[in-house]
């Protein structure tokens, strides 16, 4: 029977991991969005005409 303790391993470090990154990431606080106004150029034209 093969020996599966690295295996096992890694998959903690993984969850513990990714289990500290979501805590990380719930404690920040939401950036606020600015409204975004598109802008549209157009380049040669010729606005006497």
């Amino acid at each position: 029977m093969r020996d599966h303790r690295g295996l096992a391993i890694v998959i903690a470090l993984v969850a513990v991991t990714a289990l500290v990154f979501s805590l990380v990431i719930q404690g920040q606080p939401a950036q606020t969005r600015s409204p975004k106004t598109p802008f549209i150029g157009m380049d040669g034209a010729e606005l006497e005409r």
